[in-house]
């Protein structure tokens, strides 16, 4: 499927067949260089849901409703969402990717427009295909999996604020980087960064394990 001309990702195979006849156009064969895709995570990177927590408390089967009931009430990470705007301001296609449910599409659409985010090409929520149960590096590597699907080159980074998310998808040779690495960083170098001519500056390596199911 062509995540690069949708705003929401139809996820079954019925619903790739359905867009290829419906779009042809949308899926001719593209080139390496036709794309430059930064993914960047909403939850901890653009949108802050810590005064939220408390809700993480609850009972199993309440805890995600009552969470995801604050998304309008989410605060902006002044960080991130310079990060994002330089992200479009240096060309690159701004595609977001939360592991919130996909019912939520809409309302975390709402929440970027009312907080002057941009728009980005696309939002990735949590497949519907995938169960409850997996884990949040699972969804966002099935992220990266479906920009490199489109074209192995075109993924030029993957942004979060997880370390150990972030250590774990590098050792797979995934392009990941720690929002907190990126912060304060000039156009230019930024740029380099995401094109892969130049590393994020870091205090040092992050060794720690994935344990966090978190967005």
């Amino acid at each position: 499927m062509d995540i690069m001309n949708t705003g929401k990702v139809e996820w079954t195979q019925r619903g790739i067949t359905m867009a290829r006849q419906r779009h042809p156009h949308k899926y001719t064969r593209r080139g390496p260089g036709d794309d430059r895709v930064v993914l960047l995570d909403v939850d901890g990177v653009v949108a802050d849901m810590s005064m939220f927590e408390h809700e993480l408390a609850r009972p199993a089967a309440a805890r995600w409703p009552a969470s995801f009931s604050h998304l309008a009430d989410a605060e902006v990470n002044a960080s991130g969402f310079d990060l994002a705007w330089a992200i479009e301001g240096l060309g690159f296609t701004l595609v977001y990717s939360t592991t919130r449910p996909d019912h939520t599409h809409a309302g975390t659409r709402a929440w970027l427009t009312d907080h002057d985010l941009p728009a980005g090409r696309a939002l990735l929520c949590r497949p519907q295909t995938m169960a409850w149960s997996s884990t949040a590096a699972e969804v966002k590597r099935s992220h990266c999996r479906l920009v490199r699907r489109q074209h192995p080159q075109w993924l030029r980074g993957f942004v979060d604020d997880e370390a150990p998310i972030v250590d774990h998808f590098a050792g797979e040779g995934l392009p990941a980087l720690l929002a907190a690495d990126l912060a304060g960083l000039g156009s230019r170098a930024l740029g380099q960064v995401f094109d892969g001519t130049e590393q994020a500056p870091t205090a040092a390596q992050h060794h720690t394990s994935i344990t966090s199911n978190s967005a």
